[in-house]
Parts: C-alpha cells; structure tokens; sequence
C-alpha cells in the first residue's frame, strides 16, 4: 500500500514517536510510507499534502489538544483523495475513540491503544471485523471491536524518522537538539488525575537494554545524535533494569548525552541510580512533583512523600545531574492560596528549572469522578477543551472557592514566576507575536521584576541561538 501518516500542527514541537513506531512497522511489511509532519514543519503544506491523492491509506494522529486540526486536515484528505481509508488513532482517539469516530464521519477507522500491530493487519487487507483494537464505520453503525493484547515492545522494529518530510526532505533538526526514545511503556502508579493507563496500560512493560542500545547506535550513525532523551512515562519502575541500562552504556561507550525530560519518581530511586546516570552521561533530570502542599500531595495517590522527593532531589544534585520539578495548578483541594503557597515552595526546592501545568480531567481518572460526582466541584467545559499548557489554555472545572478563571490567572503567574516562559507560548506562532504574549504576560502577571524577566529572557534566546534550540525559557 503506499501510506501518508500525518501529525497535525499543535501547541508543543516534538516528533511524535507514535507515528514513527508505525511507519517502522509498515515498512517492514513492504508498505511505501511518508509522514507529513505538520507540527514540526509548516513550509508548503498544501504543497505536501497534495502527495496524499494517491495513497491507499492515511492516517492521521489525534491528540486532545490537536482535534480540530486533525479534522480539517482529514476533511482536506477527503476532498483529495475521495477513495482513501481515512484512519486515526492516537492518545484522544484511545481515550473518547467511539464518541469522536460518531461524532467524526470523515473517519473511516479508529485505531485504539498499541498500533503498530494493528495498522499492519488493516493494511494488510484483513477483513475489518476480524481486526482487534479497532472501532469502524459499517454505514451507519459504529462498531468497536474487542481489546487488543498489549504489544511485546521487543518485538516491534524501531522507529523510522527517515520518511518523516521534515527531516527527509526539510532537513529539520530533531526538536531540542535530541532523539527521542521510548524504552518502556505504561504505568503501574495511580495518580488520580493520570490517564496513562487508560492509554499505554497500568501493566509496564518494556525493553531490554541491548535493544534500546542497538536503536541508539543505528541511530547516531544515521543522524549524527549526540543527546538523547528516554520519554518513557515511568522510566525507573525495575530500577534493576534502569541500572543495568546505565551499566550497557558505559560499558560500549555509547559517547551520548542524555536526558529524562518526562519526569522520574522519586519512589523508583536510590543513590546508586543516580551515580550511574551521570557515569552513562545524564545530565537533565525532571521529577513529577505536582504539588508543594503536604495536603495536596497526599491526596493524589502518587506515593512516597515530599520528604523523600526533596531528599532524591538533593542526591542527583550532589551527582552533578540538573534537576528539573513538574507542578500542577488546580489538583484537588488545593486553592488559589494554597496554589501560591505551592509556587513559593517549589522555588525553595534547589530545583534547576519548574514547570507548571493546569489539571485537566479526563474520563475513567478517579480525577473525572471527583468532578462529576462531589458538590464541590462543576465542569464550566467540555473536557475536550482542556489543555495542559500553552497561551489559550482553559480550566474547564472549577470549586465553590477557586474559580476557573483564578486557576487560569494562577497557571499564567506560575510560570511566568518561575521563569518557566516556553510554557506560556504558542511555539508554532511568529516570533514576533511570541515575543508580544510574553511582554503582555510579563506586565500583567508580575510586572515588579518587569526588568528581571527581560533579563532571562534575553539570555535565553542568547543560549537557544547557541543551541539551535526552538523554545524560550529552557
């Protein structure tokens, strides 16, 4: 078949490893695969997506963030390529996939979970009813077939980012200077407002360190990497495991910096890790620490507590490892006073860099329960229109004594505070109107340090020039 993948444009630059796994697995079965790679690279796009009139299959990535983009370009793809199987799949289309495929008419198949296996079986010609971990159009009707077992992740091919056209032909730098790569998936945690294990599963698996260890060679020999970066949603769950791949890395003299931008847990930690990681080249750390406030903290199922996360933090700085913390705006039972407190604390932790989120909801979190069944709280939004992080973002819940708008104004003020500013960007606007929304954020959230601000600013874009790097504030 010859297959175009699309990844439409959001508000984060990234590849979308998901996409990559795909094309990987396709091409092994013969199939011509492209990857449109709208997010990372705008240049001509209706130029590029005029290639998909020929194509047999297109696929288009979805997340929450991403859903009108990904509909106008499969309504686009329609008008194209009017006999194409328009399939999606992706972490939203998993998460609200038979809602979204009724809601959605332009899609002919959703993809749901671990797709590598299964894009291979529909491509292959299998009858669409025989295909697990699929929900499909039969005329009217929306069918969701039964669950498909999760994937042997040695057992897949590595990712393919050479048919991506930002890199094949756009000569695109990997996004932050660095490959990314995935060594493991799912959860065993249960953070209430988590929705991992609706996603990759609450059962963890992952891959050996020969084989993550072959991806990296192959791939420093075809893209010339010096950095890479595991994104694995619990990297540290077997710490054995985690040790033995420092220990491999070492041992072959790989010659790699790497990172671990998704955020350790602290509980999957000991000293000796870290001693490791900085032998093997580590030099960036984030640990997800969500909240300052002892109460608020407890009351998220993460595990573990402050204590024991501030003295993990100490161990990775004596390593020499820069540590970085992930926050959330707007967890359960905290308050706007409570947030403030937070962001006062967060910057007493001798943490490198903080980051901070607004909490989203999302179906079958003990977080989306709360909101739908506790007084206390109400939906002011779908939570569809929720996101993360960004210079629209929305809270679409809020309490009797925090309001929507004051965990939106707390989120603003958080990172602009902790000089976090990337979070607060668009990163596929101009620099120029950029560089407006952060003036204007400055000024509105904390215009006393006005001059402090202009200050790291301008040395970030000084050190992002240096690095070929696209995000302000890192």
């Amino acid at each position: 078949m010859k297959i175009k993948l699309i990844d439409p444009k959001g508000t984060r630059l990234g590849l979308n490893t998901g996409l990559a796994y795909l094309a990987g697995s396709l091409i092994r079965e013969g199939h011509d695969v492209d990857v449109l790679d709208l997010n990372n690279c705008l240049k001509d796009v209706e130029e590029r997506l005029a290639r998909i009139k020929n194509a047999d299959l297109i696929g288009i990535s979805i997340k929450t963030s991403t859903v009108n983009e990904g509909l106008k370009l499969a309504e686009k793809a329609r008008r194209i390529n009017p006999e194409a199987l328009i399939i999606c799949g992706g972490v939203h289309i998993t998460i609200d996939g038979v809602t979204f495929l009724r809601e959605s008419s332009v899609f002919d198949v959703a993809v749901l979970g671990d797709g590598e296996d299964t894009i291979t079986e529909i491509a292959g010609g299998n009858k669409l009813e025989t295909i697990d971990g699929i929900i499909f159009r039969r005329r009217d009707e929306v069918i969701e077939n039964k669950k498909r077992e999760m994937s042997d992740l040695d057992h897949l091919p590595f990712p393919d980012y050479q048919c991506f056209d930002s890199i094949s032909v756009y000569r695109t730098p990997f996004p932050y200077n660095y490959y990314p790569i995935i060594t493991s998936r799912g959860c065993p945690s249960k953070c209430l407002y988590c929705s991992v294990p609706f996603i990759s599963g609450r059962r963890w698996r992952s891959r050996s360190p020969e084989s993550v260890i072959t991806e990296l060679r192959n791939m420093r020999r075809i893209f010339n990497l010096k950095e890479f970066a595991v994104l694995d949603d619990n990297f540290t769950v077997d710490l054995e495991r985690a040790k033995e791949f420092c220990k491999l890395l070492i041992r072959e003299k790989i010659g790699l910096k790497w990172q671990c931008p998704g955020g350790l847990k602290a509980l999957f930690t000991d000293e000796e890790l870290p001693q490791l990681m900085k032998l093997s080249g580590v030099h960036h750390v984030n640990f997800g620490v969500e909240s300052a406030i002892p109460e608020v903290f407890e009351g998220i199922g993460k595990g573990g507590t402050l204590k024991h996360i501030a003295k993990t933090i100490r161990v990775f700085k004596r390593n020499r490892i820069k540590v970085g913390g992930t926050f959330l705006i707007g967890l359960p039972n905290s308050t706007r006073s409570l947030d403030k407190k937070s962001i006062s604390l967060s910057m007493k932790m001798n943490l490198d860099n903080i980051m901070w989120g607004i909490v989203v909801p999302y179906p079958g979190t003990k977080l989306f329960d709360i909101i739908e069944t506790d007084s206390r709280y109400r939906f002011m939004e779908d939570w569809r229109n929720g996101l993360h992080c960004g210079n629209d973002i929305v809270s679409i819940f809020e309490s009797d004594d925090y309001s929507a708008r004051e965990r939106m104004d707390m989120y603003y003020y958080a990172n602009i505070r902790t000089r976090f500013y990337g979070n607060v960007l668009n990163m596929n606007d101009s620099n120029i109107k950029k560089a407006k929304d952060l003036l204007g954020f400055v000024l509105k959230y904390d215009p006393l340090r006005f001059f402090w601000h202009m200050f790291w600013i301008l040395k970030a874009m000084i050190d992002g020039l240096k690095n070929r790097t696209v995000r302000i504030g890192i």
